[in-house]
């Protein structure tokens, strides 16, 4: 009978240890579960968040900058576009674009330095007619400059986004990177960002002309759709020898822009304020994930018997040096 008890006893024991090692396998498989869920809810919060950035913000200062390329490029058209250019182009009282690009600045009137930021995005001469000079002709140089949409920009690392756990190196060269809705800048190559580029990095900041820096000009000059068209620059700043009310028109919708593009600043706010604190926590949601991913790709110990006969009789020794 005492071996039957102690027979039994055992079996109980292995049962639970059964359950135990079951309802460990059933903890991993839904902490893994809840990951899961929880950096797509996340994700997609933050998916929200940007839609209703690029709405509300985006689109409509990249509207009105579309607008000032048009009245720009009308005001253009109609003073060299049409018959014979050079009638245009001598005497004072006819208008005249700049032509030295050696000595040039932005002028400051209408606020066009709020749309076209500085030499580093575009700004070139151009022949825009030519005059007759003796027997020969010479040509009429002007300036002119390119007009980019204003974008959301995301401190991002390629290799998180791209879910790529292959080289074990996943904080590394970070870039900024176009935040869009549409396809033309997903990453092909993403798990999670194939559609389109809603959510990705570890913070989110509005670039535009006046926030243009160093780092920022290849995602804001070269990306997908980036130039909008051209800006002509005159010599008489206030654009007042042309018709209509270019000035006017193109200065009301630069102040518009301005107090849009104030409004995302403050909202989207600092680098640790709530937007980017949100977008941080599911940055480091990836990483966790992707650092398990990684885990999950190395190779297991391909002899596992061998490795436990190699610790034969050096329990004293690893229980000494462990103190």
């Amino acid at each position: 009978m005492k071996k039957t008890s102690n027979k039994v006893e055992e079996f109980i024991r292995v049962d639970h240890a059964g359950e135990r090692g079951a309802v460990k396998i059933y903890e991993g498989q839904l902490l893994a579960l809840n990951t899961i869920v929880k950096n797509e809810n996340l994700k997609k919060t933050i998916e929200a968040i940007d839609i209703d950035f690029e709405t509300r913000f985006i689109t409509p200062i990249n509207e009105k900058k579309a607008q000032i390329v048009t009245i720009i490029g009308d005001a253009f058209q109609s003073a060299y576009g049409t018959g014979d250019p050079t009638q245009n182009l001598v005497g004072n009282s006819n208008p005249r674009l700049i032509d030295d690009i050696s000595t040039f600045t932005i002028p400051n009137g209408f606020g066009v330095n709020q749309i076209i930021n500085n030499e580093e995005v575009g700004i070139t001469t151009f022949v825009y007619g030519t005059l007759q000079v003796g027997a020969g002709s010479t040509d009429v140089i002007g300036i002119k400059g390119n007009v980019y949409k204003d974008i959301l920009a995301a401190y991002q690392y390629p290799n998180l986004t791209n879910s790529n756990a292959s080289d074990l190196l996943p904080l590394v060269d970070p870039i900024h990177s176009r935040v869009s809705s549409e396809s033309a800048h997903a990453f092909s190559a993403s798990k999670h960002y194939k559609q389109n580029s809603l959510g990705i990095g570890q913070t989110v900041a509005g670039i535009g002309d006046t926030t243009l820096k160093t780092e920022t000009i290849p995602v804001y000059t070269e990306s997908p759709g980036a130039s909008l068209g051209t800006f002509y620059f005159w010599n008489n700043s206030d654009l007042s020898s042309l018709s209509g009310n270019v000035s006017g028109s193109i200065n009301t919708l630069v102040n518009q822009i301005n107090v849009l593009r104030a409004d995302l600043k403050r909202e989207i706010g600092d680098v640790d304020g709530d937007v980017n604190g949100l977008r941080n926590t599911k940055h480091n949601e990836e990483l966790s994930t992707w650092l398990s991913d990684a885990g999950d790709r190395t190779e297991n110990i391909e002899d596992f018997q061998a490795g436990l006969n190699a610790l034969t009789g050096l329990a004293s020794t690893i229980s000494a040096y462990n103190g």
